[in-house]
């Protein structure tokens, strides 16, 4: 697949093109490599927004703490 970016602000220009040097890259395989860490945390964190409703009906259907006093005297008695 390719992709044509236009009006690419200096700044990210500049990054990138030094990121590629430092790394021994191309700008071509630096530009794909920020992008693809970029899909990467959009992905995961999308994988978050549709996992946290799980996880509170979870939570939610756990029964709720009481004080643990009870449970440390109970343990400390055994010994």
């Amino acid at each position: 697949m390719n992709l044509t970016i236009k009006n690419i602000p200096d700044n990210v220009y500049r990054s990138l093109k030094q990121e590629a040097a430092v790394k021994g890259r191309s700008l071509n395989a630096e530009a794909i490599r920020a992008l693809s860490w970029s899909a990467e945390e959009i992905d995961r964190r999308r994988q978050m927004r549709e996992t946290r409703p799980k996880l509170e009906r979870f939570v939610a259907s756990l029964p709720k703490l009481t004080s643990s006093v009870f449970l440390i005297r109970e343990d400390r008695s055994r010994r």
